[in-house]
């Protein structure tokens, strides 16, 4: 971006009717050099925008008096080129659509974090430099255009000179509007994806929970059930079905950008072997050839989800393969200079490229826009959800990179991903799976607003050995730990709970005993405001839907 460092890039005016949103808020983006007005109400937001030039307004949809959409359409009346975003805790497709209809820039999701907040409004501030741009450009033109028509009148020789020289200048402005329309509509593509892969994080978050209530109840059903009872089977499958369920929910959240839970240092072309190795058994018909450059490359990434993005691409490829072909992995480092145009936020600092291409049907170009959007497919039902290429675009763009496609009818098709590559080359550790175990004893205190999970929950843990508190939200878990804390040995916490979330619940409980073990537990990933518990002092995560063997299993590992 154009946007100049230690100087008021622009305008914000913030409404939210919670007074410690907007400090926590005003107080990030002031740090970032925005200059900020804030209100609490509608009425309050409506005077400031007529006493002053705010350059976008960034509200609350759900307020006491006037709510977000409502003011939205008072405050374009008053300033017709005032941009705006909506920020909600209750979204839905309709309330985004509404706001979309009435111009708004964007449409986030609480919580979003300051950096998702910060590159919006930078987004939508170059957007505004932009159309400032093209206005100063269409004046000096029609400028251009009154001088030629009084050197018409003077002189015909100097009409011909003008003439070569305005169409010069009509085929430069062409090409800058077209640059214009071109980064407009990149930008409204992002938008697109970014808001549907809220609405993705918010259903795998409920999904999950309504998967943990059910692999809580199952689990209680194995546990009193013999192996040889005819029930047995199919208590198993439904155990299968939540996994399978598990890993549906897994890919929303890829697509998400939610679904880093281990992010270390890997060496790239180490997975990408093993991936081969594995892709090649299954589909002996296709020939698979690597041309990776010999020096090592170094990612930092959740191994788990760069695996998912690789087997994404080359189950792709052998499925626009059916009667065999050619596979091959190329893979460079190149800098940031040369591929800058094609990030919308990108990381400075070299780049990682891996180009998978093979020789099947191709794509056809009107499919070619749609093939990273969730859901859309050109399979049978039975073959595919479409949430392979949605999850791995939603993955590679949480890092910060970049996947295209080049693809011709009849010769194939090569996709293109560029990654962050690590600044670091440290020793490259693999996963450990070593725990030692203990016979289970202590304390839990289980919290969760979901009722399944706290019965089935305390079932299953007490007939592991443990003895179980639990708690229906952060303000109950808080008067219980003030009663019985000397007793607990560790708290299982929920995040997303009505009245007090997990964040708050974990800070009033850190506050009563700085040393306090809590293992924190949601439908959402490591990201976000899990990231940030965690890096409070938070002990563990683990994600729903979990069985409670890996549940036991973690508890050990912390207490």
């Amino acid at each position: 971006m154009n946007l100049e460092l230690n100087k008021n890039i622009g305008t914000v005016l913030l409404v939210d009717d919670e007074p410690e949103i907007l400090e926590l808020l005003q107080r990030q983006l002031e740090a970032r050099n925005f200059t900020i007005f804030t209100a609490q109400s509608g009425d309050r937001a409506l005077s400031l925008i007529n006493d002053n030039k705010i350059d976008i307004l960034v509200t609350d949809v759900r307020m006491p008096g006037m709510d977000g959409i409502t003011l939205l359409e008072r405050a374009l009346a008053q300033q017709a080129e005032l941009q705006s975003v909506v920020i909600t805790g209750h979204g839905d497709l309709d309330t985004a659509l509404r706001a979309m209809r009435l111009g708004a820039y964007n449409f986030l999701l609480k919580p979003a974090g300051i950096s998702e907040l910060e590159i919006t409004l930078k987004n939508c501030l170059e957007k505004i430099h932009l159309k400032k741009k093209v206005a100063r450009q269409q004046e000096a033109l029609q400028q251009a255009h009154d001088e030629l028509e009084v050197r018409v009148a003077k002189r015909t020789e100097e009409l011909t000179r003008a003439n070569k020289s305005l169409y010069g200048e009509i085929e430069l402005n062409a090409r800058v509007l077209k640059d214009l329309q071109d980064k407009d509509d990149q930008l409204r593509h992002a938008q697109k994806m970014e808001a549907l892969g809220s609405l993705a994080g918010g259903i795998a978050h409920d999904f999950n929970n309504l998967l943990m209530g059910i692999q809580g109840h199952n689990s209680l059903l194995i546990s009193h059930c013999d192996s040889s009872q005819p029930e047995f089977t199919h208590l198993l499958s439904i155990e299968n079905l939540v996994e399978s369920g598990g890993r549906l929910t897994r890919q929303l959240l890829g697509y998400a950008r939610q679904g880093q839970y281990d992010v270390r240092h890997l060496n790239f072309h180490e997975l990408i072997h093993a991936i081969v190795d594995t892709f090649s058994r299954t589909h002996k018909e296709i020939t698979v050839r690597t041309e990776l450059t010999p020096e090592t490359l170094i990612i930092n990434a959740d191994q788990g989800q760069i695996e998912q993005v690789l087997f994404n691409l080359f189950i792709n490829a052998g499925d626009a393969m059916p009667s065999g072909g050619t596979l091959t992995i190329t893979s460079n480092r190149l800098p940031y200079t040369t591929i800058e145009d094609k990030l919308i936020a990108g990381i400075r600092g070299d780049y990682i490229h891996l180009a998978v291409t093979d020789t099947g049907t191709g794509i056809p170009d009107h499919i070619i826009p749609h093939i990273f959007e969730p859901f859309f497919t050109t399979k049978d039902l039975s073959r595919g959800t479409g949430l392979g290429l949605a999850s791995t675009f939603g993955i590679v763009a949480a890092y910060g990179g970049h996947i295209e496609v080049d693809s011709t009818m009849g010769e194939g098709s090569t996709f293109h991903i560029y990654l962050p590559a690590s600044k670091e080359n440290p020793e490259i550790n693999g996963r450990s799976s070593a725990f030692s175990s203990r016979p289970p004893a202590g304390t839990i205190l289980l919290v969760d607003d979901d009722e399944s999970i706290r019965e089935t929950g305390k079932e299953l843990l007490e007939a592991r050995g443990f003895q179980v508190l639990t708690a229906q939200d952060g303000h109950e878990a808080v008067e219980l730990y003030r009663q019985k804390g000397d007793t607990v040995d560790i708290v299982v916490l929920d995040m997303i709970m009505p009245r007090m979330g997990g964040s708050e619940t974990f800070d009033k409980l850190r506050n009563m005993n700085p040393d306090i073990k809590v293992l924190l537990s949601t439908g959402y990933s490591i990201e976000g405001q899990a990231s940030d518990i965690v890096s409070r002092g938070c002990a563990g995560f683990i994600q729903k839907p979990f069985n409670m063997a890996d549940l036991t299993k973690k508890i050990m590992e912390i207490i």
